[in-house]
């Protein structure tokens, strides 16, 4: 083989492997382009995926930090002494983890009869025990009330806490306890 064949040959494998370097090379950008769509892809989702878990995280701790400031009032009805039957004891209470302010309640009969009588309103208004200022978490407020032969009262006690004002309608049965 002479020299310039030798030289041709060479020179034909070189560019014989150039083209294939070069095919190489395509496929291998091609390849790296996809690979960078389904990376960028895959990153959407999991982005999306964090925004999602991070929203509901959110609003867990939001409706977490309002449950630590909301007060929650409770009230029952009990009789004071078996002596007189028309005697009751109303209690509120506050069961949540927040103070309670401005903590006022109104009194109805079920019935639709007359409402139930506080003896001891009038004076407790004037002293300013009415409404209660404040009912710190776990504290309550006793009240005398005259219950005549209903079958129950209708309570609504109303309070502001940290998260606003606030209402709770209790209906409290009276009757089997007044022997009817």
């Amino acid at each position: 083989m002479k020299p310039e064949d030798t030289a041709n040959l060479i020179a034909g494998i070189a560019v014989g492997i150039s083209v294939l370097s070069a095919g190489i090379a395509v496929t291998a950008i091609r390849s790296s382009r996809k690979t960078a769509r389904e990376q960028t892809a895959l990153q959407a989702k999991l982005t999306a995926i964090e925004e999602e878990r991070w929203e509901e995280e959110r609003e867990r701790l939001q409706q977490e930090d309002e449950a630590v400031r909301r007060a929650q009032l409770d009230a029952r009805v009990e009789p004071q002494d078996g002596r007189h039957p028309e005697a009751w004891e109303l209690t509120v209470v506050n069961r949540g983890p927040a103070r309670a302010r401005h903590v006022t309640f109104n009194l109805e009969s079920i019935d639709g009869g007359d409402a139930p009588w506080m003896p001891l309103r009038a004076k407790l208004l004037k002293e300013g025990s009415l409404p209660v200022r404040s009912l710190a978490p776990g504290h309550e407020r006793h009240y005398s009330v005259t219950l005549k032969n209903y079958s129950g009262i209708r309570v609504t006690v109303r309070w502001k806490d940290d998260t606003g004002p606030r209402e709770q309608e209790f209906e409290l049965q009276t009757r089997p306890m007044l022997g009817s």
